[in-house]
């Protein structure tokens, strides 16, 4: 069971979530040297940003290369802002899209 951490339930942001529920992949050389995926489950999504449900803790302000239908696209480029450990072995992570080129 995926609960959202109490820190993330009182949202104050200027930007509207929607609450998107959906598999992702995603992948980063310093995680993967050979572009290995790894899965994952969006929880919502914004404008500029998601926030996911991860297997792995990923460090902050690293790039990473994302799937999913839920995004709206086939791929995009984001940017790992924060990492929270939820439970053993599942982790919360604030992702803010980049521009594709």
């Amino acid at each position: 069971m995926y609960l959202i951490p109490k820190d993330l339930e009182l949202d104050t942001r200027k930007e509207k979530r929607t609450p998107i529920i959906g598999t992702i992949l995603y992948t980063h050389p310093l995680i993967s040297r050979d572009y290995k995926y790894f899965e994952g489950i969006t929880a919502n999504l914004s404008m500029n940003g998601a926030c996911i449900y991860i297997y792995q803790k990923l460090q902050e302000d690293i790039q990473i290369e994302i799937h999913g239908k839920a995004l709206g696209t086939s791929q995009r480029n984001a940017l790992v802002k924060w990492c929270k450990r939820v439970d053993e072995g599942i982790y919360c992570a604030g992702i803010c899209f980049l521009i594709n080129p």
